[in-house]
């Protein structure tokens, strides 16, 4: 998504476990991404600003801080995804995987819930699916 950013984020797996290095321009990415997902959500009719839910794997603290910026969100909406950084540490895209676990766990999906689903990585790449709870 946004071009010679191959060597920002990289990681290393050694006998410690993965290690990741990020360049310090990593979280300035949020900035030229959060209008990508504005226009996705805006593309199915949706408001970014109004959705009932965000499960974001965004790497670390200061990303998902900078993204609730630019996307004019209350930062609490990314609570679940904050907490799995805080109490698991950056496990890759699978934070979206448990956020969502504990999201389910403490039952916060309701009926016609909106969400949008993204992770971000190496290159600085971006996946991202919106969902409706039924």
């Amino acid at each position: 998504m946004i071009p010679d950013t191959d060597e920002w984020i990289r990681y290393q797996v050694k006998d410690t476990g993965f290690h990741f290095r990020l360049d310090k321009r990593v979280p300035g990415t949020m900035k030229p991404l959060a209008p990508v997902m504005r226009q996705m959500t805006c593309e199915h009719g949706w408001d970014i600003e109004n959705l009932a839910y965000y499960i974001i794997h965004a790497g670390g603290p200061r990303i998902l801080d900078d993204l609730a910026k630019y996307l004019r969100v209350d930062l609490q909406q990314f609570s679940f995804s904050r907490d799995t950084l805080v109490n698991c540490g950056n496990i890759a895209s699978s934070v979206v995987f448990e956020a969502y676990r504990r999201m389910h766990e403490k039952g916060i999906f309701t009926r016609g819930g909106k969400a949008i689903i993204a992770g971000f990585g190496p290159g600085i790449t971006a996946e991202m699916s919106l969902s409706q709870w039924n």
